[in-house]
């Protein structure tokens, strides 16, 4: 008898020793599991956004014509002379530093800017055909939209390398351009292409030289700060 009542005393105590038991190695192995599995935690994901995008692309360079209507030893010289030629109603850029050139227009071919010189001459803005050549350089760009602001540049560069009459695709990839969203820092070259867009529909061709040059230098200040 008494071995019958151990038997049904012990019994459920080592029943509940071996759940417990169980219990003890089957949350211990799931505690160390949770602290050596690796974990995804909210700033580890933000880290790995956070990651600057980062690409190089090669530039070709240009070859064009412009009107000279100014070439100046100091920037505000310069600045000076671009803002009263504006005030004549002529769309005045500056290229180059050092010294520094106020120019008019911007064509694949001399000639072509002869319209334009005689409507300079006829407004009194003394006027000179020279060539430039801006050599092609390979830059980096880095940060949010890196891989988009390189699309938009080679878009840029081929429309200004491309002849008129030979704009159809650089022309249509430009338009196609427009229609996105561009980051802020090329809001000055978007508001220069819509410009270059909106000349092209008009058939006088000095104004289109003239809102190639501004394209220009929208370009040229844009590459410019990449390599700051």
């Amino acid at each position: 008898m008494r071995a019958g009542v151990h038997w049904k005393i012990g019994g459920p105590v080592l029943i509940g020793l071996a759940i417990l038991v169980w219990m003890m190695g089957y949350l211990g192995n799931t505690y160390i599991r949770i602290l050596t599995e690796p974990q995804t935690n909210v700033s580890q994901a933000a880290a790995d956004s956070s990651k600057v995008e980062e690409l190089q692309v090669t530039l070709d360079g240009l070859d064009f014509w412009i009107c000279q209507v100014g070439v100046f030893q100091a920037e505000e010289n310069a600045k000076s002379e671009k803002s009263r030629l504006e005030k004549l109603g002529w769309e005045t850029q500056i290229v180059g530093q050092n010294p520094w050139t106020v120019a008019i227009g911007y064509a694949h071919e001399q000639g072509e800017l002869n319209s334009l010189r005689e409507g300079l001459k006829e407004g009194g803005v003394v006027n000179v055909v020279k060539h430039f050549v801006v050599p092609g350089q390979a830059y980096k760009i880095s940060g949010s939209g890196a891989e988009q602001t390189a699309q938009i540049l080679l878009h840029v560069q081929n429309f200004l390398k491309t002849k008129p009459g030979q704009r159809g695709d650089t022309l249509n990839l430009l338009e196609k351009e427009m229609l996105t969203s561009w980051p802020k820092k090329l809001n000055p070259l978007q508001q220069a292409t819509a410009h270059v867009l909106e000349a092209e529909k008009n058939s006088d061709s000095d104004s289109q030289y003239q809102g190639l040059l501004l394209l220009f230098s929208e370009y040229q200040n844009t590459l410019n700060s990449l390599i700051r």
